[in-house]
């Protein structure tokens, strides 16, 4: 390696290679024999312990301590040597650990079963979100099917096409409470409004016409000029009249 200090500034994975031996001047002989990528650590000892499909991959660990072992020694960060037996120990612990046999699935046993009975919520915001998500009075009949009674073409039943037996039960469908009383406050509101026959604050009986100005006029007499229309043409006493222009 050329000494520590050169030994030092190769990497890890060029260390295990050193002392490879190259395949040069042999014509003729086969190369199954020969190691890729294995120099002398791999001959060492404490890699040649560990079984062989484990070498390779011992022979990787070994070589990366051995360059953290060179880097410490040219430093002289520990001159006890107690980093390098430290190291060496982590090393013979993690082969015994690569050798252990694999433990096999425990299977764990099933919970014991609770027989008391769960606590359900109650109220008025379970009986809303009950609602909210509950089938209506539509979709149960949609989903009632007759027997012997078939009307449609075929696979519409099972294709959810038809409306099953909507519409044919003695019961009738009612809209929701909200809905009843959105339409009972509507028709209140409406008959208040034709009942009073309130007029608009804003209404004035000043009219803006282009030759006089502002004029005073009826705000009613375009409603009597139609009703004197309608009372003349169509009233109970107007009997036949022409409606020629005399």
């Amino acid at each position: 390696a050329g000494g520590l200090a050169a030994l030092s500034k190769i990497p890890a994975c060029n260390v295990q290679t050193l002392g490879q031996q190259k395949n040069e001047n042999r014509s003729g002989f086969g190369s199954a024999a020969a190691m890729p990528h294995a120099g002398l650590i791999y001959y060492a000892t404490v890699v040649q312990n560990v079984p062989p499909y484990l070498r390779m991959k011992a022979l990787k660990v070994t070589a990366a301590k051995v360059t953290l072992a060179a880097r410490i020694d040219l430093h002289m960060s520990e001159p006890s040597g107690s980093a390098g037996a430290r190291m060496r120990q982590e090393v013979d612990d993690k082969f015994e650990k690569w050798e252990e046999p694999q433990k096999a699935r425990m299977k764990k046993a099933l919970p014991v079963p609770d027989d008391k009975p769960r606590k359900k919520r109650g109220g008025k915001r379970a009986r809303k979100l009950k609602e909210k998500f509950g089938m209506s009075e539509m979709r149960k009949d949609t989903n009632k099917r007759t027997f012997s009674n078939f009307e449609g073409e075929y696979g519409d039943d099972a294709m959810g096409l038809d409306m099953g037996m909507l519409g044919n039960g003695a019961g009738k469908l009612r809209a929701s409470v909200k809905k009843e009383q959105k339409m009972a406050i509507k028709k209140a509101k409406k008959a208040a409004e034709t009942a009073g026959q309130h007029v608009n604050g804003l209404s004035s009986s000043l009219v803006f016409t282009p030759v006089q100005g502002i004029e005073l006029a009826n705000p009613n007499a375009a409603a009597d000029k139609v009703a004197a229309a309608n009372s003349q043409w169509f009233g109970a006493n107007s009997g036949f009249m022409s409606a020629r222009p005399a």
